[in-house]
């Protein structure tokens, strides 16, 4: 019969906010020491830690770890430490899980800046004794003082410690914070479900809005080429028609540039996504899921770009189905949408471009009807509220439909 233990990682800290920097330490331990799991296990009190004015409560940062970690394999959640009343000691936790389950072997996942100072924490011979640490190289430090302190520890605890070989980009819990504050953005620090969890909360202070150069940056590195193309012709084209309808100019700019801000990942995602955020989900839309990036799209303008005007997230949500009664701004970027110079494919383009610049309600009412028409040629179940657009739009502008 085998006596091989399972292996578990236990990734421990605060997590204020859980950032890449700690995913990345955990894969690196589950591949490279061929981990069972790794269990992130935030902590409830730390004693050598003082609780920053700007700092997530402890519920807080457990879902923040849920939404990081949701479907990644071998990734598992642990609220021992919260339960815990008091302060609480790895010490304590370690002595704890030895008796609790003593098929498990335990590695105590550290960055080597945390691995300077574990001999001053709470009973490190307890922990030592319980556990094999794994230290992750920080871009930061060299082999030679890690080896040296990895040495000092096991002369002094006959401590068990392996390094990662995968090195491990710096990552600052108290810079994302600091930036989040600030209203600079933290792209590629944090899990883009962290990020709309903190702006759903307004954790760490209001993000401020950032700037269409710094949206676009952003922006390009999410889209394919064709769809960041797609997204500034449209940008250009609704800037254009907002000059002739006398609309502002700047906004429609920044509509365009955002109106596709969701549409990037797994689209089959998208119900989930809107459940998870509490965002209404039509029949139609959990059908075809792709129809769900306007509403998508408009919680991502708010919440991670800092917008707030309702026009400019109305026409986010509105450009791809159309709506009864459309503000000017909400038709310039339905219609951009379908007319950009780049569309080829549509019905009727050179018609619908010269009614974009002339006469925009007959425009969208005809938009609406060759959409319609393309979802009844293809078999695809028709839109509600296309529908009662269209025909909205037909009764505005005096036409039968």
């Amino acid at each position: 019969m085998s006596t091989a233990k399972r292996l578990v990682g236990l990734m421990g800290g605060t997590f204020d906010p859980i950032h890449q920097g700690h995913l990345d330490i955990a894969q690196a331990a589950l591949t490279e020491l061929s981990l069972d799991e790794v269990w992130f296990m935030p902590a409830g009190n730390s004693y050598h830690k003082t609780r920053p004015k700007q700092s997530a409560d402890a519920k807080d940062r457990a879902a923040m770890i849920r939404a990081a970690i949701e479907g990644v394999p071998g990734f598992a959640f642990c609220d021992e430490e919260l339960k815990r009343p008091g302060e609480t000691y790895s010490a304590d936790t370690l002595t704890d899980f030895e008796k609790r389950f003593p098929d498990t072997a335990f590695y105590f996942l550290v960055g080597a800046d945390s691995l300077d100072y574990m001999d001053r924490w709470v009973r490190p011979a307890d922990i030592f004794s319980r556990c094999t640490v794994a230290v992750a190289m920080r871009d930061t430090q060299t082999e030679a003082e890690v080896d040296e302190k990895i040495a000092a520890l096991t002369a002094q605890f006959d401590a068990r410690i392996v390094k990662l070989k995968t090195p491990v980009k710096q990552v600052s819990s108290t810079e994302i914070r600091t930036a989040l504050h600030a209203g600079r953005s933290v792209r590629g620090l944090i899990p883009p479900a962290v990020e709309d969890y903190i702006a759903s909360r307004h954790l760490y202070g209001k993000m401020a809005r950032l700037t269409n150069g710094e949206i676009l940056a952003d922006l390009q590195e999410k889209l394919d080429p064709a769809r960041f193309e797609h997204v500034k012709r449209v940008a250009g084209t609704a800037a254009l028609m907002a000059d002739v309808f006398g609309e502002d100019e700047e906004k429609a700019r920044l509509a365009g540039i955002l109106h596709d801000c969701a549409k990037y990942g797994d689209r089959q995602g998208f119900v989930e996504v809107c459940e998870r955020l509490g965002i209404p989900v039509r029949e139609a839309e959990r059908q075809h899921p792709s129809l769900l990036h306007g509403k998508l799209g408009a919680y991502r303008a708010r919440t991670c770009y800092g917008v707030d005007d309702p026009d400019i997230l109305g026409a986010i949500t509105w450009h791809t189905t159309g709506k009864e009664d459309m503000s000017l701004l909400e038709k310039i970027i339905f219609t951009a949408d379908y007319i950009e110079p780049g569309r080829t494919k549509a019905m009727r383009l050179p018609e619908l471009r010269r009614l974009a610049f002339t006469d925009l309600d007959a425009a969208v009412r005809e938009i609406l009807a060759d959409t319609l028409y393309y979802l009844k040629e293809k078999g695809r179940m028709i839109d509600e509220i296309t529908q009662s657009a269209w025909e909205y739009y037909c009764r505005l502008t005096g036409e039968e439909n």
